[in-house]
């Protein structure tokens, strides 16, 4: 009976409260109370309240359950108030023990730091407990351990609330000394052999076993339930004040950064428009040069054997047969051609747009295999895109680049507050005709396809010069 009592207090409640599953719990939902409490939501405090009221209900309920059936099946003491002292030590305990575990997790920083005390922990609560290792067999050394061993004192109430007041009969095999020859000595010259036992009596006295046995007294038993109390309290408070102020570790990783025109291998200077500092130094000093924004393209990008070939009912048909071409750096190509003579799909094979089919052959930049920096360094704009006509390619740029192009259909504040100059073929001249001649999915559109405007530093040079 004792070691069950001991165990069920150890490990309340299919472990509810001990070291598995309540520091564990706390460490999953931490994260998230702590991104909360950055958020300026709750205090972490008042969550760690509200989560102590949840686990209410499900812990009154597990402990008249369980010690419901503990206490009839073990055959304990068959009084009423024997009984509810036994179901009020229990649940008290299962609190502080839960409390314990709450306090370790909030105090700690990783699962590691509290997993490893935690274990340490349990150790101690069982081997000082008062049954595994008695009081009287305990060293001066460690007496200190059970003082602090908050199962030690519900366990001594326990005890208390079976043994005190009660009298076991003692059976004729336990009285000391018997067998052949004592059959004529006189009961006073007999003694029980259990502990506690008086010379010439046939019963034992419950409060003198416990007394002589574990040190136990009967005035402890109210007392113990003050010092459980005393436990709750301080842990809770410990507790609180621990999830307000002691928080999680912070992740010392380094952070993956992609540089543009850059792979992983070859770091080498990209002509990557955005990836010079020459540039950007231009720009801050306020340089309206375009010759000290722009870099002068070098780069040859060149196909040869180019084959596409796609999937049909018949079998395959190939769109694009062994086609080579090159463009000049730093001028304007043109690709001309009957309609449908594969003009888009062979502008859609160089700039990797293709979702389908096999492609082979080569498509270099300057005699190399192109990298995975070539589609960010690459503008495409397809050919269903519909622009202003009458606009220049600085206003329609302007346009683009605006923040507010990309939130709603612009209006013709917007557009003036875009580019400030008047005249006409001005941006401000052109509003009327422009809103009239293009619609709002066709504005969309035109975000879509020319978006990638807005991240060059081209946007920002033309923006320069119709301020100038």
């Amino acid at each position: 009976m004792l070691l069950v009592v001991l165990l069920r207090f150890v490990f309340p409640h299919e472990f509810e409260s001990c070291l598995p599953s309540q520091i564990l719990t706390l460490y999953a939902q931490r994260p998230i109370v702590e991104k909360h409490s950055r958020y300026a939501l709750y205090h972490p405090s008042c969550e760690a309240i509200a989560s102590m009221l949840t686990d209410m209900p499900y812990k009154i309920t597990n402990a008249i359950t369980f010690n419901l059936i503990l206490y009839f099946m073990v055959n304990l003491n068959r009084h009423p108030g024997n009984f509810f002292f036994f179901i009020l030590i229990s649940f008290t305990l299962t609190l502080v023990m839960s409390m314990l575990f709450r306090t370790i997790a909030s105090v700690s920083r990783t699962l590691s730091q509290a997993m490893a005390p935690a274990a340490v922990l349990i150790l101690a609560i069982v081997i000082y407990t008062g049954f595994a290792l008695p009081v009287p067999n305990m060293r001066g050394w460690a007496r200190w351990i059970n003082y602090l061993d908050p199962v030690a004192y519900g366990f001594e109430s326990l005890m208390i609330n079976e043994f005190a007041g009660r009298v076991f009969t003692c059976n004729a095999e336990q009285f000391v000394p018997t067998g052949p020859g004592y059959t004529n000595v006189s009961p006073s010259e007999r003694v029980c052999g259990a502990v506690g036992a008086v010379a010439g009596s046939s019963v034992v006295d419950g409060t003198a076993y416990i007394e002589s046995s574990y040190q136990y007294f009967p005035s402890h038993k109210w007392r113990n339930f003050g010092i459980l109390w005393v436990f709750l309290i301080g842990l809770c408070a410990v507790y609180l004040v621990a999830t307000e102020y002691v928080t999680a570790k912070k992740s010392k990783g380094e952070v993956l950064l992609f540089r543009r025109g850059h792979t992983a291998l070859k770091k080498k200077p990209s002509n990557d428009e955005e990836a010079g500092s020459t540039q950007l130094a231009a720009l801050e000093k306020g340089a309206t040069d375009a010759s000290a924004i722009l870099t002068r393209q070098t780069a040859i990008f060149h196909w040869e054997d180019v084959c596409y070939d796609i999937k049909i009912k018949g079998g395959e048909r190939r769109i694009l047969d062994h086609v080579d071409g090159w463009v000049k750096p730093g001028t304007l190509t043109a690709l001309m051609g009957v309609s449908g003579a594969g003009k888009t799909t062979l502008l859609d094979v160089l700039a990797t747009r293709t979702t389908m089919g096999v492609i082979t052959g080569g498509m270099l930049v300057d005699g190399r295999e192109r990298d995975a920096s070539f589609q960010r360094k690459t503008g495409y704009v397809q050919q269903q895109v519909s622009l202003c006509s009458s606009w220049a390619a600085p206003s329609m740029l302007i346009l683009i680049g605006s923040p507010s192009f990309y939130q709603h259909r612009p209006r013709g504040s917007e557009l003036q507050r875009s580019s400030p100059t008047t005249g006409k073929g001005s941006p401000q001249g052109e509003v009327g005709l422009c809103q009239r001649s293009h619609q709002a999915a066709r504005h969309a559109r035109v975000c879509r396809c020319c978006g990638w405007c807005t991240r060059r530093r081209l946007v920002r040079l033309l923006r320069r010069m119709s301020k100038s």
